[in-house]
């Protein structure tokens, strides 16, 4: 479910131009779901306590599933404030939360190792979801690519969280026995509070968050003002040739590249020219 939230700076330029909204105002409702987001994991942390992981990754999943598939039929401002803002924010806020604490308890050894191959899956979703949206936008148009990435991240999300449980307690009283011999008594909810560490991590969070979607949400609608084009950076075009380089890519080489280069590639084609280095150090290089 990472993905329809992940590539809303690719939709953004295209719902500005489309509907006529300014870019800042559609970016406010990525800012809604970010605030409601942290705001409701306290709620759905509490009904998980109480309920399980399973019923709330059903239910955030659909409600975050549907939001995004119901942007393909935005019409006015609020209804994207409703729908990515309120919604969304609502349905994304357990992915996170819900992850880390069914890992922890099911996981005693090698917890560590266990969450980091459950964060791959966001981190693959982030790092995919903009060139698929790219694609589909430039395939399809803006409302049915805006449909498919809410509706088929739904789909696929919700077939994992009817899978997941907590572990029964004859499945980790042995372990239970062997952390409590060696571990200390864990800390309460003031106690936590009072903790400076958890400040520093809660602050570090802010700023990270913040740098990242404010980079990601605008990097492309400012590529976008520079003249670059969906059609320069689909991932059809470019990531099978990354590991090879521009000989066996559709890319132009830097000595044949023109005026009609996608502007990252004429800076590169600059500084690879520009005195400072000889394009024979980089392996791969066409001579």
């Amino acid at each position: 479910m990472a993905m329809p939230l992940a590539a809303y700076g690719v939709f953004l330029p295209v719902l500005s131009e489309a509907l006529g909204w300014s870019r800042g105002a559609i970016s406010t409702a990525l800012s809604i779901n970010l605030l409601v987001g942290g705001l409701a994991g306290f709620g759905i942390g509490a009904l998980a306590d109480r309920y399980g992981p399973r019923v709330m990754l059903v239910v955030t999943v659909v409600l975050a599933g549907g939001a995004f598939a119901l942007v393909s039929m935005v019409g006015a401002l609020w209804q994207l404030y409703l729908f990515v803002g309120l919604l969304g924010g609502v349905g994304t806020s357990s992915f996170y939360l819900l992850s880390a604490t069914t890992i922890a308890r099911w996981f005693r050894e090698r917890r560590g190792l266990a969450l980091s191959l459950v964060l791959v899956g966001f981190n693959l979703g982030y790092v995919s979801a903009g060139p698929l949206a790219a694609w589909l936008i430039a395939e399809f148009g803006w409302r049915t690519a805006y449909a498919a990435l809410g509706g088929g991240a739904g789909l696929i999300a919700l077939l994992g969280a009817v899978s997941v449980r907590m572990p029964h307690r004859a499945e980790t009283v042995a372990a239970d026995r062997r952390d409590h011999a060696s571990a200390p008594d864990g800390l309460s909810l003031g106690q936590a509070l009072l903790d400076p560490r958890q400040w520093c991590l809660n602050v570090s969070w802010l700023l990270q968050g913040g740098l990242v979607f404010m980079v990601t949400v605008h990097i492309v609608p400012f590529a976008r003002d520079q003249g670059g084009s969906w059609e320069a950076w689909r991932p059809t075009d470019w990531a099978p040739s990354l590991p090879y380089g521009p000989a066996s890519s559709p890319w132009p080489s830097p000595r044949s590249c023109s005026s009609g280069c996608p502007p990252a590639w004429r800076c590169w084609r600059r500084w690879r020219h520009s005195g400072r280095d000889s394009p024979r150090r980089i392996p791969w290089w066409p001579r």
